[in-house]
């Protein structure tokens, strides 16, 4: 079986669990193994931001920052 190792700016287990049925939803589950790599990532956008361009862009951050760590842990690379 292959795996995908995803990292995630979130410690949020619902965000988590999210992400890895999104992924599921395009690698086969029979075929692929989702591994998620979850990373505490400042969003850098107020706790409750104000708007969609406030909202995506603290998810674009913490998309990017988990990515950044997980590609520094030699053990555990991400693919996405």
């Amino acid at each position: 079986m292959k795996q995908v190792r995803v990292a995630v700016g979130t410690q949020n287990p619902c965000k988590i669990t999210a992400v890895k049925d999104a992924f599921s939803a395009t690698f086969p589950p029979e075929e692929y193994e989702i591994i998620t790599l979850p990373y505490s990532i400042p969003s850098g956008v107020p706790d409750q931001p104000f708007g969609d361009s406030q909202t995506k862009q603290g998810a674009i951050n913490r998309a990017r920052g988990a990515y950044s760590e997980a590609l520094n842990n030699s053990d555990h690379p991400a693919d996405f």
